[in-house]
């Protein structure tokens, strides 16, 4: 479901747009054991500080300790209602999954 919670912390994402392509939308929660993964713009790569889970800038794993890619989440772009064609808002609908599985389980 989409919902607007403009003043509560839902969770948090990873967004990136490169040239002309689509918005990415990734959650920050490592699909190993749910740690936190940062940006570690030194190395160009995702990165969890617990268990050492590496992903590329397009979320794909780049070793073997986590058991699938960084979740993507599903990304809408609606205008904001101000006159301004430029005018986008980024709607991300954030969900949970559950770790340690090679599959996306929806918690």
């Amino acid at each position: 479901a989409w919902n607007k919670f403009p003043d509560v912390p839902v969770g948090s994402i990873w967004l990136r747009k490169v040239g002309d392509g689509p918005v990415l939308a990734f959650n920050t929660v490592c699909p190993h054991l749910g740690c936190s993964v940062d940006f570690v713009r030194a190395e160009n790569h995702f990165f969890c500080p617990c268990h050492t889970s590496a992903f590329d800038l397009d979320g794909k794993k780049t070793n073997e300790i986590p058991p699938r890619d960084m979740d993507v989440l599903e990304v809408s772009m609606r205008t904001n209602g101000q006159e301004d064609p430029n005018g986008l808002e980024i709607w991300v609908k954030y969900q949970n999954f559950q770790g340690g599985k090679p599959e996306k389980i929806a918690i």
